[in-house]
């Protein structure tokens, strides 16, 4: 088979180009995080600290905390989102949250602090996630 010389030119032009457009860049889309905090069960009345913040171009997709009424979502969470909550004993606490990152840092960090036997006792978990670059 003989090509012309215009549909031999033509030929890796369109192979060059299918193999541009197919690529999917992962810095284009962002990262892809998902934080998790605890899950942290309290041994005696505590107040739960619940904290997510992020910075550059970040995209919070979903937050959850688990506290004494079970796993609660928020919608359109801003940075800073912070949300305290008193426990009973043995309560399971926890924060979870889904971020896109583009250039920027999303940080999600949970506090409980239980006064028992005239003491205070202090628990935290935190998890962050960042991609940097252009």
């Amino acid at each position: 088979m003989r090509f012309s010389t215009p549909t031999f030119l033509l030929l890796p032009l369109i192979f060059c180009l299918l193999v541009v457009t197919g690529c999917d860049s992962s810095s284009d889309d962002g990262l892809v995080c998902n934080l998790e905090a605890g899950p942290i069960t309290t041994g005696a009345t505590a107040t739960v600290e619940y904290s997510v913040t992020f910075s550059g171009d970040v995209d919070l997709e979903s937050v959850t905390y688990t506290a004494d009424a079970g796993a609660q979502s928020v919608t359109n969470a801003t940075s800073p989102w912070n949300l305290t909550r008193t426990v009973p004993a043995g309560t399971t606490v926890a924060l979870s949250g889904d971020a896109r990152v583009r250039n920027g840092t999303a940080n999600i960090s949970m506090v409980v602090t239980e006064v028992s036997g005239g003491g205070t006792f202090t628990v935290s978990d935190s998890d962050s996630c960042s991609q940097t670059g252009s």
